[in-house]
């Protein structure tokens, strides 16, 4: 009986050491997910805090902000640029109706020259 408790634990021995070689479908399984784990947990530690549609929305509010301030810059470049051709009209007009003025005056002047001399 001594002879098959030993050939019993051989046995149990021999099949142990071989079951740690090869590999069962549940083993493959525990170790693909331990290294999808593994993975997210890298992915996770690697990102700054703010996920892929975060950041794209804050880039397209920047870019909406920049676009606004340089609209908001050119409107108001377009006020003053029409203000100054305003400016330069009014005074254009203005020096007009000073020289139609004057050029009428000489003319009524002339006019009241030539009825008296007649």
């Amino acid at each position: 009986m001594k002879w098959t408790k030993y050939l019993a634990l051989a046995t149990i021995l021999v099949l142990l050491v071989g079951c740690g070689k090869d590999e069962g479908n549940a083993e493959k399984a525990g170790a693909a997910i331990d290294s999808a784990v593994d993975r997210a947990r890298d992915a996770i530690e690697d990102m700054d805090g703010d996920g892929p549609m975060e950041d794209a929305g804050e880039a397209i509010d920047d870019a909406y902000s920049a676009a606004k301030e340089t609209t908001a810059d050119v409107l108001a470049s377009a006020k003053e640029d029409g203000t100054k051709a305003l400016d330069s009209a009014k005074a254009s007009s203005q020096q007009l109706l000073d020289d139609v003025a004057k050029k009428a005056e000489e003319t009524r002047l002339k006019a009241k020259a030539a009825m008296e001399k007649d």
